[in-house]
């Protein structure tokens, strides 16, 4: 087999997801500020369910932010670059990596998010996950996966990860 060396996949390198993160909330402030849905959002005579919902909404918000701090730590100690489009010279599959191949990405989409969204009483937030969530899969992961593939897939590492 020809041995090359790979670096990062190229779509990754300037498109982080805090980036992605920071575009769709800035797309739901304006859309909600702009064409206001009642579906979700917070009003007055709602005031006994606004505590409720800004409760599971932080609740949501120290969740994410524990998964994506522990992310951090497992790939620090790995000495793996926690930025998007880095090269990575390990394939980590302990902590929450056992969990998810992409834990920063699933904190971000199942927790973060939908957090955000009760917390500020955002319909738009709600109505935008889908779209956030594909943006993530084709810009973020389905890039860093196929690199990922490539990268460890003599001796089958990865695909022994993925089963």
């Amino acid at each position: 087999t020809m041995n090359k060396t790979l670096s990062a996949h190229p779509r990754c390198i300037h498109r982080t997801s805090e980036f992605l993160g920071i575009l769709l909330c800035a797309a739901a402030y304006i859309l909600q500020h702009s064409y206001p849905l009642a579906f979700f959002s917070y009003r007055s005579d709602q005031s006994s369910c606004i505590h409720v919902y800004k409760a599971i909404g932080y609740l949501l918000l120290v969740f994410s932010a524990a998964i994506l701090k522990s992310t951090q730590i497992e790939m620090a100690t790995y000495g793996q670059p926690h930025e998007p489009g880095k090269p990575t010279t390990a394939l980590i599959t302990t902590g929450p990596f056992h969990y998810s191949r992409n834990p920063t990405y699933t904190a971000i989409i199942l927790f973060l998010h939908p957090g955000l969204a009760l917390v500020f009483g955002s319909s738009w937030l709600v109505i935008l996950l889908p779209i956030s969530y594909g943006l993530f899969w084709y810009v973020m992961v389905k890039p860093e996966e196929e690199y990922l593939q490539e990268k460890f897939r003599v001796g089958g590492e990865w695909r022994k990860y993925c089963e």
